[in-house]
């Protein structure tokens, strides 16, 4: 206790009595409502696809389902890590009222979020088969589940993206485009996948993932870039993104073209050709 006291703690200041004040918390009720809405919704609406599928078709679907999902939700293990550890310095800039900072900040925590989802899930996504086969090693599940891997994976690089403009707003407590753009997609995320599962089946359901992925990272992106930053944005950032993505899907795409007509026959040289183009999509986007 002596150490602990006069060598950890030599710094430390007897606390001051705190009053409880009313003010404070009337100042922090809307942005609280707001992160309970928020994250209530995306709750929802990561489950409301398995909700449907068990109205629309019969239960043994959702298992395939979870199939191929549950490759899919790796990517939020290659990105949250990240996220979660830089959120404090997030905080931190946007306290100081320089968006300037904020928007560098932001931009190269977009950069590293996508140098890890591109190169976890463009292998996942273009090998969707190999792996699910090496899995379960059901053909009748690999041929259901391959498609619902591959786009359910695409969807989640998109949302890894716009999480980065979602702790943005968060960190600058405005979280009320979010909240906008939830209440709308609570109205036509339902619809879509109700008119996509029905005419495409599993791979509706999917279809629709993408597309509500998609709406919320060009929303957040918007919205921070047009009203946060005011418009202000490098467009040589925008650039290195763009080349980022690009030069991520040439490379898997060479991978897949590599495994199908060099060793077709072999699974686990067609998987090591999957892990050679993780690698490589992950040492050109940290060089662009």
């Amino acid at each position: 206790r002596y150490w602990l006291t006069k060598k950890v703690l030599i710094n430390e200041h007897p606390a001051k009595e705190a009053k409880f004040e009313i003010k404070e918390v009337i100042n922090l009720w809307r942005i609280s409502l707001n992160m309970i809405w928020v994250n209530g919704v995306n709750i929802i609406m990561s489950q409301l696809d398995r909700l449907f599928i068990t109205t629309v078709l019969p239960i043994a679907a959702l298992g395939i389902y979870n199939i191929g999902t549950s490759g899919g939700r790796l990517i939020n293990i290659a990105f949250a890590p990240f996220l979660v550890a830089a959120y404090p310095q997030t905080i931190q800039i946007a306290a100081k009222d320089g968006i300037t900072d904020l928007y560098k900040h932001l931009m190269r925590n977009l950069k590293v979020i996508l140098i890890l989802s591109l190169s976890a899930g463009l292998p996942l996504s273009f090998f969707s088969e190999e792996i699910l086969t090496v899995w379960i090693k059901k053909p009748d599940l690999v041929s259901s589940g391959k498609d619902v891997m591959m786009l359910y994976t695409f969807g989640n690089i998109l949302l890894s993206c716009s999480s980065v403009f979602y702790l943005g707003q968060k960190a600058l407590g405005d979280l009320k485009y979010m909240s906008f753009s939830n209440a709308l997609a609570l109205l036509w995320y339902p619809v879509a996948i109700w008119f996509l599962l029905k005419y495409f089946g599993l791979k509706g359901a999917t279809l629709a993932w993408v597309l509500y992925c998609s709406s919320e990272l060009i929303f957040s992106g918007f919205v921070t870039i047009k009203y946060i930053f005011k418009g202000r944005y490098d467009s040589s950032d925008f650039f290195s993104i763009a080349l980022s993505v690009f030069s991520g899907i040439l490379l898997v795409l060479l991978a897949r073209y590599s495994a199908d007509y060099l060793y077709s026959d072999f699974i686990w040289i067609r998987l090591l050709i999957a892990l050679l183009g993780a690698a490589s999509i992950f040492v050109t986007s940290y060089l662009i």
